[in-house]
């Protein structure tokens, strides 16, 4: 019987969703690292796993994720993943300070959607602490404290977070923290996923009575 990581492995679980542009490397190049990371491949494109199945493995994650022109431009004859994923920036990067105002506009714009998930939320909060982190590896003088990514996270939460919002903003500075408005979103999503778990069972109790 073959696992997804050997013969049997679906492709679709290799894809990100969209090919590799010219205008979207930063979001690209952060969807695959996740993929990467999640299939247990990423050591191998960062060049840190010289496994021959790893590296194989990564090779086809990134030739799904780009188009044929990209193969043939700029992958064709190489087998080494890193070094792929190093032509590849190369090639469509663009300049640093393109990159710089596509994570800022990105970071500044996402917004959760009302009445999410717990999943959705924890997904949310990581990728805006991802992409924070990106914008400091691409300019070390952008770097955010804690209370800015802190205050971008509570601006991205619809209005039924205002509770958190106003706990936060008006409280403390010292407990404007990522990690402090991710453990409070979670928190009331379970209370509110409790609370609607009670409604559903009394109004099942009142129903038989």
């Amino acid at each position: 019987m073959t696992t997804g990581n050997e013969n049997g492995e679906k492709q679709g679980s290799l894809r990100i969703g969209f090919k590799l542009t010219d205008e979207n490397y930063v979001a690209w190049s952060y969807a695959m690292e996740i993929l990467a990371s999640d299939a247990g491949i990423w050591e191998a494109i960062d060049g840190k796993n010289k496994d021959a199945k790893s590296m194989a493995r990564a090779m086809k994650a990134i030739s799904l994720n780009v188009d044929e022109d990209t193969i043939e431009d700029v992958l064709l004859g190489i087998k080494d993943p890193a070094a792929a994923w190093i032509a590849l920036k190369t090639e469509h990067a663009g300049n640093t300070n393109q990159d710089i105002a596509t994570l800022t506009i990105q970071l500044n714009t996402m917004k959760l959607t009302s009445a999410a998930s717990e999943e959705s939320t924890r997904a949310h909060l990581k990728i805006m602490k991802g992409l924070a982190a990106k914008l400091s590896a691409a300019d070390p003088t952008r770097k955010m404290s804690d209370q800015a990514l802190a205050t971008s996270m509570l601006i991205s939460l619809p209005e039924e977070f205002e509770p958190i919002k106003l706990k936060f903003l008006s409280g403390p500075s010292v407990d404007l923290k990522p990690r402090n408005i991710r453990s409070e979103a979670i928190a009331m999503l379970k209370r509110r996923s409790a609370s609607e778990g009670n409604s559903t069972m009394e109004h099942g109790l009142a129903m038989a009575a």
